[in-house]
């Protein structure tokens, strides 16, 4: 991999076309490999946008065609987990998918985030990776959504697990709720216009609209 060349964004044909990054398909231990593509606003393309916090600025490298492509290891160990087994995954990631290195197409890029996120049908929240693999705050989530309460039922027939979460469920909600991408102030404009809403928490998802 260290052999590799750098890669280097070409530049975009007009201000009106984006990138995206395709993450081949492959296994967890995989060498991960992406590949870009240049689209215009108005193709109509399924993709999907990745909602998230940068992290760390610790660096790692993945292969890109014939190229070396330089990414922060947080983003790589998120694109890890959402890589699917079978088939590629098509992806909008503001870090990649955007020359940062370029002012005025960062500049004009982010003018045109919203488009972006509006024409994804699905944009998946990254909340971070769980510290517990036993305590699924996820899937308690997910079963208190499913609750059917009204007046007639009453909360005396809410499962004691879920009325009273134990000690380290507690713990693990709030390492969730407290997730960094809470206080982004990106998030308001991707959340309001995007079509579909998942939240991923390490390889757990959730529907938006359950997780609110």
């Amino acid at each position: 991999m260290s052999q590799l060349p750098d890669y280097r964004h070409e530049p975009l044909p007009s201000k009106d076309h984006f990138r995206l990054i395709r993450i081949l398909p492959g296994h967890r231990h995989d060498e991960l490999v992406v590949t870009f593509s240049v689209q215009h606003l108005s193709d109509q393309i399924a993709y999907e946008t990745l909602s998230y916090v940068w992290g760390h600025s610790a660096r790692s490298r993945i292969k890109c065609d014939k190229f070396s492509l330089i990414m922060r290891q947080s983003l790589h160990d998120i694109l890890q987990v959402l890589r699917l087994p079978q088939t590629e995954r098509v992806l909008w990631v503001d870090a990649l998918c955007i020359n940062q290195a370029d002012t005025d197409e960062r500049n004009n890029q982010v003018r045109k985030m919203r488009n972006i996120y509006a024409g994804s049908h699905n944009t998946t929240v990254w909340l971070g990776t769980p510290c517990s693999m036993t305590t699924s705050a996820i899937t308690y989530l997910e079963q208190l959504s499913e609750l059917d309460l009204d007046e007639a039922t009453g909360v005396d027939q809410v499962p004691p697990a879920l009325m009273k979460p134990n000690q380290d469920m507690c713990q693990e909600l709030g390492r969730l709720l407290s997730s960094a991408w809470f206080h982004r102030v990106w998030i308001v404009q991707e959340v309001v216009v995007a079509r579909r809403i998942t939240i991923q928490y390490g390889k757990e998802q959730i529907a938006w609209k359950r997780f609110i």
